[in-house]
């Protein structure tokens, strides 16, 4: 134990001590008031439930809650008793104890996360959170669960659409409920507002510091009706707190096809062959691309996989190779990215090409994937 943890204990006994002084001195003072035992004169049951106390068995009396102030002229520390005693931390002695910052108490409280609840609602899944009321930092427990519905309004009165994202905030109600809010972004990668730091919590801004950033969202096109999703392609949910770790994968579509081109395409010429995601804040994304190739006999063709970040001609990732010489070669050829991504939308899909512009079979066996690790 530390000198000034000794020191902080030995002044909290003291307060202890002094405190039951005071309350002791209490109960004395009310007792000789009513002529009760061991106040010096004679019992007046009549005034027990005034001064409020309450009869214990046999064992005499003893005080109850609620109690009646003691007339004045009575001083404890030099307070008078006829009204509610408030003692400083000089009068118990722990004038150099630093106060607890209650303010911020509450400031770094969140244990719950935004959820898919289903295509319609989007929830916030916890039990406690630390919200600012306008003047401090206090717990919110919501009563019920605050969600937010894909027919509700943005910020600015817009109806929530689809193909956009969006930033999620609560608004403080009280301490027993808050709502889900959202502002939509200008466009795919550019915020309308950035999330303003500060007392290290991210907040709307200045102005609206009740309006705590939880994450972002996207919501996709379902026949022009925008749907909350959070399926094995598509991760449209990053939670800005509480992040877990989280997997996308695609299954590449068709069952085996050849290409003899040498620039890259998506993975069969399909470009829905991918997985899209949104982030609220730059992250690190770890993605692998897989084709299982069959090249030509009697050629040096290389089938190459590759990975496409937000485009479907362009190869952002280190590709492999298989190489078909004399014979047919059945390969597993990977690529790999390991990079950090900017906040906003994006998808990746796996590429294909055969570099030497001969003709490549990418075979059915095993299918091609291609697998996202991230966190959200």
């Amino acid at each position: 134990m530390t000198a000034n943890a000794k020191e902080l204990l030995d002044q909290i006994a003291k307060m202890q001590f002094r405190i039951a002084n005071i309350v002791g001195l209490e109960m004395r003072l009310r007792a000789l008031e009513a002529g009760l035992p061991g106040g010096g004169g004679t019992t007046d049951h009549s005034r027990l439930t005034h001064l409020g106390y309450a009869e214990a068995g046999h064992t005499g009396f003893q005080p109850a809650l609620g109690f009646t102030p003691v007339p004045a002229g009575r001083l404890v520390a030099g307070h008078p008793l006829s009204a509610d005693v408030t003692l400083s931390k000089a009068d118990v002695g722990l004038a150099n104890v630093p106060n607890v910052d209650t303010t911020n108490a509450f400031r770094s409280l969140n244990d719950g996360r935004l959820v898919h609840t289903s295509d319609t609602v989007l929830s916030w899944d916890g039990c406690s959170i630390g919200l600012w009321d306008g003047t401090s930092w206090v717990q919110v427990m919501p009563a019920t669960t605050p969600v937010l519905t894909n027919t509700g309004n943005d910020l600015d009165g817009g109806a929530i659409t689809y193909e956009a994202n969006y930033d999620v905030y609560t608004a403080f109600v009280s301490a027993a409920a808050f709502d889900l809010v959202v502002k939509k972004w200008t466009d795919n990668t550019t915020r309308a507002v950035e999330p303003a730091l500060w007392q290290g919590r991210y907040v709307y801004d200045a102005s609206h510091k009740d309006r705590l950033w939880l994450g972002t969202i996207r919501l996709r096109n379902d026949g022009g009706v925008p749907k909350f999703t959070d399926s094995p392609t598509q991760g449209y949910i990053s939670n800005f707190h509480n992040p877990r770790l989280r997997v996308l994968r695609q299954v590449i579509s068709g069952n085996g096809w050849s290409y003899n081109g040498s620039a890259w395409r998506p993975a069969n010429n399909d470009p829905g062959n991918k997985v899209a995601l949104v982030l609220g804040r730059p992250q690190l994304v770890d993605v692998m691309a897989r084709h299982n190739t069959l090249t030509s006999a009697g050629y040096n063709t290389n089938a190459e996989t590759g990975i496409g970040l937000d485009a479907t001609t362009v190869n952002a990732a280190v590709p492999w190779a298989s190489s078909g010489y004399n014979s047919p070669v059945l390969t597993a050829v990977e690529a790999i990215l390991i990079d950090t991504l900017t906040a906003g939308y994006h998808y990746l899909c796996p590429l294909e090409r055969s570099d030497a512009g001969l003709n490549a079979s990418f075979s059915s066996w095993g299918k091609g994937t291609i697998i996202v690790r991230y966190q959200s």
